[in-house]
């Protein structure tokens, strides 16, 4: 009786089949969950490699449209060359007259008589001295125009002159440091000096390109000539002249 009741009251004890099944069915939703990660990560791999491709398309073109811009900014660099070179000879008969006694409203006439006789007359005299010109012209077979340029200077202001013949141009350049009137400049100590400058009629591009040009610490001397600008370094007397205005100093010494 005693066996009986112990054998009644100790716990069952589970069967081996009941055991191996609940190991498989483990086995098999542990097996099911990494296939489905698997099955995520070879779709996650899927897209890297889509991504990739489409990576190296972009890469392509990326390098495609900057080669298209570097060739576009090389066409515009030239055109806008050759239309600051077109715009350069077209001035290829004027003058620039710096410190003229005359004010934006002052008649043409008055300000072409000015220039003719506080400027020019001498020194085209100093050309027909030399024999280079036979005969001294007349104000009215010189200069074809004249405008004043405004200026916040009361007392005076930038002439531009367009004169009738490039010989004519070409005398006052190569007579003006000789013939030019002189006198005592008062914010310079008096220093005798040309009372009035010429210079060439450069474009907008040309007279930023000269003035940058002038200031740099390796350039000892910048100056134009028939609208070309050359210069010269320290280190050398060898003239450079500038082709383009973006040339740049290191490429003209190449």
């Amino acid at each position: 009786m005693r066996d009986k009741k112990r054998k009644a009251a100790s716990p069952s004890t589970p069967s081996p089949s009941h055991d191996n099944s609940g190991n498989n069915r483990a086995m098999e939703a542990a097996i099911t969950a990494i296939n489905n990660k698997l099955d995520l990560m070879c779709s996650k791999l899927d897209k890297l490699d889509t991504m990739e491709n489409e990576l190296k398309e972009a890469r392509g073109e990326i390098a495609a449209l900057r080669s298209e811009l570097i060739q576009r900014d090389k066409k515009i660099a030239e055109i806008t060359n050759q239309l600051n070179h077109l715009d350069q000879q077209s001035r290829c008969n004027t003058i620039r007259i710096v410190g003229l006694p005359v004010q934006a409203n002052t008649p043409q006439a008055d300000v072409i008589d000015k220039a003719y006789n506080l400027l020019l007359k001498p020194i085209l005299q100093g050309a027909v001295n030399a024999g280079d010109i036979p005969e001294l012209p007349t104000p009215f077979m010189l200069v074809d125009t004249a405008f004043t340029i405004p200026s916040k200077n009361p007392s005076s202001s930038t002439v531009i002159i367009k004169l009738s013949h490039s010989r004519l141009r070409a005398a006052i350049f190569k007579y003006k440091k000789e013939h030019a009137p002189r006198g005592p400049v008062p914010h310079l100590n008096n220093k005798i000096l040309p009372t009035l400058a010429i210079y060439e009629d450069l474009t907008k591009t040309n007279s930023a390109y000269l003035r940058n040009l002038s200031s740099d610490d390796r350039v000892s001397a910048a100056w134009t000539y028939g609208g070309q600008i050359r210069f010269r370094l320290h280190t050398s007397e060898r003239t450079l002249r500038v082709k383009s205005t973006s040339d740049t100093i290191e490429s003209l010494l190449q």
